[in-house]
This record gives C-alpha cells, structure tokens and sequence, in this order.
C-alpha cells in the first residue's frame, strides 16, 4: 500500500468572503478565503451563531488540504481571541468516552449474566451491540485527539509569533 500520509497544514491570514452555509451534510460550514486560499470550516456538532468570524478578522486554521480546498478541522480567531474548536473537542471526547463505557459496561453485564434478568437470551446479539458501542467510541476518542492536536497547533504558532 502506497497510500501517503496527509499532513495538516497550518494557515493565518485575514478572512475574506466569509460565509456561514448549511452543508450537504446537515452540519454548519463557515467558508472563507485565507491567503488565497478556499477554506471550510466544519461545525460539528454545535450551531453556527453566526459571529465566529467577520470580514478583516485575522484567522489561523488546520485542515487538510483536497481538492484546492483546506477542510478545516480547527480554527482561531486572532483578532477576537475566540474559537469553538474546544467546544468541539469536548463533545467528541464526551460521545467516545460515553461509547466507550457502554459499550464495556454491555460487555461486563453479558459476563456477570445481568442480561437473562432482562429477558435477553441471545450472547451474540448484546456482544455485537457492545462492539458497536466500542467502535464508535474509539472512532469519537480519535477525532477528538486529533482535533486537540490541531488546535494545540494552532496555539503553540500563535504563541510563538507573539
């Protein structure tokens, strides 16, 4: 497998054609123009207020680059000294930490025998439940590191040029 591994990149710049859009995806989407650049910033998960970023605001964001387009996963407002990306980490490390715990308290209820006091005959069916509860936790854990690690990023540049 020759597949390369996507480097975040990191951008500031002052934003320009800002726009607050609702994404195909049923998820808030800033859109604007840094250096140049064709920037999405996704909310997910929480509402856009419509305040987050406004024309000359000096920005700094991480993403990935495709398609020409920076799909940001963390941002910072300079000039405002504001971001949601925190906001944003925490409830995916809350989902990852909640599915995880179910999916092990599930696991630990079908060991101790709990579930033939609720009428649940079937092993097979309550481990497959908890597997799934397992493996979307970890996949919330692994996006909430990575958007951390992102937004540590992005305040580790700006702390460094200050």
């Amino acid at each position: 497998m020759n597949r390369k591994r996507r480097e975040m990149e990191r951008i500031e710049g002052v934003a320009v054609d800002v726009q607050i859009l609702f994404g195909h995806q049923g998820r808030w989407l800033i859109v604007l123009k840094l250096d140049g650049k064709q920037v999405h910033i996704d909310l997910f998960l929480i509402q856009a207020r419509g305040d987050e970023i406004a024309e000359g605001d000096t920005v700094a964001v991480v993403g990935f680059l495709k398609d020409g387009i920076i799909d940001a996963i963390a941002y910072h407002n300079v000039t405002r000294d504001v971001s949601e990306t925190q906001t944003i980490a925490r409830y995916f490390l809350k989902f990852g930490v909640v599915g995880l715990g179910m999916g092990m308290g599930t696991f630990l209820a079908l060991v101790v025998g709990i579930m033939d006091f609720m009428g649940i005959h079937s092993s097979m069916e309550v481990s497959v439940v908890a597997a799934l509860f397992m493996c979307v936790g970890i996949i919330f854990l692994l996006r909430s590191l990575q958007v951390y690690k992102a937004y540590a990023m992005i305040k580790k540049s700006s702390n460094q040029g200050s």
